[in-house]
């Protein structure tokens, strides 16, 4: 009787043996797995942060060229009313001399 309890328990202790070594490998497996998983993930936030990097670094500079166009159009606008005066002015003195001339021909 106890020979045959020796064998049972030696038996069952094989057993768990067996599935404690399948157990462990499985664990093992998924421990990869997941170190795998967390080294795609850093790799892909990694990648997001230099495209959003990129996009800042783009976004400052079509704003720094916004800016500077903004500024050449005030320029050209003010160039131009100042080139409008002085064509008026042109204008002005033309019709000035022209009335001069037509009055000094009438004298």
């Amino acid at each position: 009787q106890m020979e045959n309890e020796k064998e049972d328990v030696t038996e069952s202790l094989a057993f768990v043996n067996v599935e404690v070594v399948q157990l462990r490998d499985s664990k093992s497996k998924e421990r990869r797995d997941l170190e795998r998983i967390i080294h795609e993930k850093d790799n892909a936030v990694s990648n997001l942060h230099s495209i959003v990097a990129d996009k800042a670094d783009g976004i400052k500079r079509l704003t720094d060229t916004v800016q500077q166009l903004e500024k050449e159009l005030e320029h050209t606008a003010s160039r131009e009313e100042a080139l409008k005066k002085q064509v008026h002015d042109l204008e002005r003195h033309f019709s000035v001399a022209l009335n001069s001339l037509r009055n000094e021909k009438t004298s």
